[in-house]
């Protein structure tokens, strides 16, 4: 059996970390917010047309033909965005080195993966002795010049929407009538 220190032996005294290769829990609270606005508006228009007729001595009357279609789109869009973070949770660090002063250097990752998606969750920092509590655990906002990265990678990916659809058609079936029209002209001279 190895060897007790004296704090872990004492009744009377906490273990905390103090020295390089300690681990300490650090519970995170992160909270962040902000808003944007945003106004867009676009107006798009197109015309067109087309006319012809088919001169056959063939047929008793001369048919004639005709398309014309005008196609306005506008949109006037305004957008609020109001984003909250919120991350909560705990991650083990280890002391990487003890400052001078007696702050503890402290890095540590966590890596987990659920159904296809992976979480990477990674914090660095400074953490002072006398803000370590007696569970050997420290708070997030108490880490001087945290870095804290959390990311996600993989999973369901959002749809994205296009836009614009239906100008598209409209327009689509315009030219497709006009080409239809130069066509049977061209088949009449």
């Amino acid at each position: 059996m190895p060897a007790l220190t004296a704090a872990q032996s004492s009744l009377y005294t906490d273990v905390k970390a103090k020295q390089i290769g300690d681990v300490i829990t650090v519970i995170l609270r992160e909270s962040t917010s902000g808003s944007s606005t945003s106004d867009t508006q676009l107006s798009t228009s197109a015309n067109g047309g087309t006319e012809g007729a088919v001169a056959s001595n063939f047929l008793p009357f001369e048919p004639t033909f005709g398309a014309e279609a005008n196609v306005n789109y506008g949109s006037d869009q305004r957008n609020l965005a109001n984003q909250r973070q919120l991350l909560e949770g705990f991650i083990s660090v280890q002391v990487k080195e003890v400052t001078p002063s007696g702050d503890l250097l402290v890095e540590g990752n966590r890596l987990t993966e659920v159904n296809g998606e992976v979480h990477e969750m990674s914090l660095s920092g400074i953490v002072r002795q006398n803000d370590v509590n007696s569970q050997n655990q420290v708070l997030s906002y108490r880490i001087a010049n945290a870095n804290i990265s959390y990311q996600k990678k993989g999973g369901i990916n959002p749809k994205t929407k296009d836009r614009g659809l239906l100008k598209k058609a409209v327009l689509g079936a315009v030219s497709l009538g006009m080409g239809a029209a130069i066509l049977l002209r061209q088949l009449g001279n």
